[in-house]
């Protein structure tokens, strides 16, 4: 009966044993599903930030995209009209440019018209002869007058 007892004894220690390794083990596996639940909460929590971050970012990339496209066709708008107003400017200057050379033909025409018409005014032919007076007077006392061009030279004196 010792003998049977011994190894009842033995068995008990044995059961014992493996009791508390599965108490142990047990625990290891609470743990591990604790970290596991705490894990899978982090990571859905992630996703649903990589969710709301990435939605916002599409929104962001959206409304850039338009302010883009909007900037771009007011870029477009602001180049037509400035070559709108280039045109209409050169087109300006070239009429300008027309019209002064067409004076410029003419005035010369007008201007010696002018002075044949005024040659036989009385009024025109005094001061023509108070101008060289004076200016004679300030030749003989030593100063300078107004050269013969300003006088005008080209104009031929009855």
């Amino acid at each position: 009966m010792n003998a049977t007892k011994l190894e009842l004894e033995d068995e008990r220690r044995k059961v014992v044993s493996l009791e508390f390794q599965l108490a142990s083990e047990q625990n290891k596996l609470e743990d591990a599903k604790n970290s596991y639940t705490v894990a899978n909460e982090r990571f859905e929590e992630a996703m649903t930030n990589n969710e709301d971050l990435r939605a916002q970012w599409v929104k962001k990339k959206k409304e850039s995209d338009l302010k883009i496209t909007r900037l771009e066709k007011e870029l477009e708008d602001d180049r037509a009209k400035a070559m709108e107003e280039k045109a209409r400017l050169e087109k300006e200057l070239e009429e300008e440019k027309t019209k002064a050379s067409s004076e410029r033909t003419v005035y010369p025409d007008l201007y010696v018209a002018a002075m044949e018409q005024f040659k036989g005014s009385a009024d025109f032919q005094m001061a023509i002869d108070a101008a060289v007076a004076s200016n004679l007077a300030r030749e003989g006392a030593g100063g300078a007058g107004p050269s013969e061009r300003s006088l005008g030279a080209g104009v031929k004196m009855k």
